[in-house]
């Protein structure tokens, strides 16, 4: 009977000293990131505090202006980077930036990979700045893409249990407009270059106005040749070859429909359309959310139905 015990005992505490192994084990990653943010931050000599989920909080600079309200919008530009090693998994173009109301800023996604990461921490951040203020957030792996990660081609690759360190830069304009208006009057002075502002927004320069006789309305259908850059001069859409036919009410972007009635066959323009009259926050490989975008644009033909 003693000897039974004694295999059970065994038995029970085998069990028990597995379950407390698998247990530390589990425990063992939180604790693992948490020593490495605190290792980063004790070795960039870095001033942070940490919520109770676990997230470590630096701000940078505190901004200017009366703090941020949970009803206000906000203008930002974000990076996101390993604790471990420094690599770089994404950081948002000069040419966008994102925009959303304070209250809505507990989760963000990366433009293109379509998965929300949900950091409370970041709201919370928000409400301590004023407009153009900086903050990091130090994120252990289970607060972010844990242990799968996440991996989007040619997007963003973030390997298992990476504590990520989230960079957030605000911006000081009010809106999506005045910010758009700012941009754009900065690359005017500093290109040189003479333009007219629309009442809706846009700036632009009539090269030609054309020599046909057509002019363009709702019912005109015509056919162009453009090229849209980004503010850096990087080409985001081209249609140089003839092939481009519509209707300019119709379909068209917002900033198209204002000045393209301007021009007959043959009129050249040049347009810088702010980003609530081109594509607004939607983005694609080459197009950066909430982008201003520089129209240099050729109208080949009209003809009214």
């Amino acid at each position: 009977m003693l000897k039974k015990l004694s295999l059970y005992t065994f038995a029970l505490l085998s069990v028990i000293i597995l379950i407390s192994s698998c247990k530390k084990e589990y425990e063992s990653i939180e604790n693992i990131d948490d020593a490495k943010i605190q290792q980063y931050i004790t070795a960039n000599k870095i001033t942070a505090t940490k919520n109770d989920k676990g997230i470590y909080t630096q701000i940078v600079s505190q901004g200017t202006g009366e703090l941020y309200k949970n009803t206000d919008s906000v203008l930002y530009r974000l990076t996101v980077k390993s604790v471990n090693n420094g690599t770089v998994y994404y950081t948002g173009s000069v040419n966008g930036n994102f925009a959303n109301i304070v209250a809505y800023t507990e989760s963000f996604i990366i433009p293109l990979q379509n998965t929300a990461l949900s950091l409370p921490a970041f709201r919370e951040a928000l409400l301590t700045l004023k407009p153009g203020g900086v903050f990091k957030l130090f994120v252990p792996s289970n607060l972010a893409y844990g242990k799968n990660g996440i991996e989007v081609a040619n997007v963003i690759s973030i390997p298992s249990n990476e504590p990520l360190e989230i960079s957030i830069t605000t911006l000081a304009d009010k809106s999506q407009a005045a910010l758009d208006d700012r941009l754009i009057q900065a690359f005017i002075a500093k290109n040189n270059l003479t333009m007219t502002k629309d009442p809706s927004g846009v700036y632009y320069t009539i090269v030609t106005r054309g020599v046909g006789s057509v002019i363009i309305n709702k019912g005109t259908t015509f056919s162009a040749n453009y090229v849209a850059r980004l503010l850096d001069g990087s080409v985001a859409q081209s249609i140089t070859d003839g092939t481009f036919t519509s209707q300019v009410l119709e379909g068209k972007i917002v900033g198209w429909q204002k000045i393209i009635p301007k021009l007959t066959a043959g009129g050249k323009v040049r347009m810088l359309i702010p980003s609530g009259l081109a594509y607004g926050d939607s983005y694609s490989a080459t197009l950066p959310g909430n982008a201003i975008l520089d129209y240099d644009v050729e109208i080949l033909t009209a003809v009214n139905q």
